[in-house]
């Protein structure tokens, strides 16, 4: 986990990136929501005339880490802060392990989860100054991220990972069944181009 100082929080204040992820979802006993929204290693699926990548050790974690549904700020999962989140990093990628509350949406959106409605997750960051690569490969243009801060992870729909994976835990074996599924996440991509020129900004605004 990290923080960066005020003048690059100056210059990197602006709108998160937003990255969806399908997740593999499988039924256990404790409550929780657990899994990887976050796989190191793994291409993303076509992002607009280009793929994404994440290395290991490439992720710094916000310190008020908050999980949400549907990216709702009313509909939290858990927080780092309040002990409901916890999250690490490993060899594989991103771990976390959320406490829902004990609401009627909480309760709809496990209950969508263990029927295979909701079965997508997603992650926001901010690139890091010097922290991305574009490379070709195959033919293809890879962007490659190396510095990432990730300031919020979510239960949504749109897959744009696909080498992710998530349990939902259900406290009891009488779980109550979701009044209906998730409404569509749109995730809005910028070309390439606008990555390239942002980061060159970024870097020479820090030389």
């Amino acid at each position: 986990m990290g923080t960066f100082g005020k003048r690059e929080d100056s210059i990197l204040a602006g709108k998160d990136e937003v990255r969806s992820c399908r997740l593999e979802v499988r039924q256990a006993e404790d409550g929780h929501i657990k899994g990887y929204p976050i796989v190191f290693n793994s291409l993303s699926e076509d992002l607009g005339g280009f793929r994404e990548r994440i290395l290991p050790d490439a992720v710094q974690l916000a310190d008020d880490l908050a999980a949400d549904f549907n990216h709702d700020p009313g509909c939290i999962i858990g927080r780092m802060r309040a002990g409901t989140l916890k999250a690490s990093i490993d060899s594989r990628g991103v771990y976390m392990d959320a406490i829902p509350p004990a609401t009627s949406w909480a309760r709809d959106l496990m209950a969508s989860i263990k029927r295979g409605d909701i079965d997508q997750g997603s992650f926001g960051f901010r690139v890091l100054p010097g922290g991305q690569q574009i490379t070709e490969e195959n033919g293809q243009q890879v962007r490659t991220l190396s510095k990432i801060l990730v300031r919020r992870l979510s239960v949504v729909s749109d897959p744009a990972y696909t080498k992710t994976s998530i349990e939902a835990r259900n406290r009891s074996a009488k779980t109550p069944q979701a009044s209906g599924g998730a409404p569509k996440q749109t995730t809005h991509i910028a070309p390439l181009a606008v990555y390239q020129r942002r980061q060159a900004l970024l870097d020479l605004e820090l030389e």
